[in-house]
């Protein structure tokens, strides 16, 4: 018995010197894992972002694109009013 108690005291006093290290390391494991989870969560919330932008830049050159194509409309129109009304007073001087 007494080998037993040696042993169980030794592994108290083993275990009382190992039990900060390994609180430090689960520690440092904590710290570790936040990181990790905080430059993923950042690497997402940029990759998210990035779509972001470049949604609204297709956004804003569909815009463009159907701004100058209702102008050209608008601009042929006039140029088809202008054209009728021109060939209207020629014909009206005939």
């Amino acid at each position: 018995t007494s080998d037993i108690a040696w042993i169980i005291s030794h592994n108290e006093v083993l275990f009382s010197h190992i039990l900060p290290e390994i609180q430090a390391s689960f520690k440092d494991l904590k710290q570790f894992l936040s990181l990790l989870l905080g430059g993923l969560l950042f690497r997402w919330s940029a990759y998210a972002d990035l779509k972001a932008i470049n949604r609204y830049q297709h956004y804003l050159k569909q815009q463009s694109i159907e701004q100058q194509e209702l102008q050209r409309e608008t601009w042929l129109k006039a140029a088809e009013q202008g054209k009728t009304e021109l060939e209207q007073k020629l014909n009206h001087k005939e």
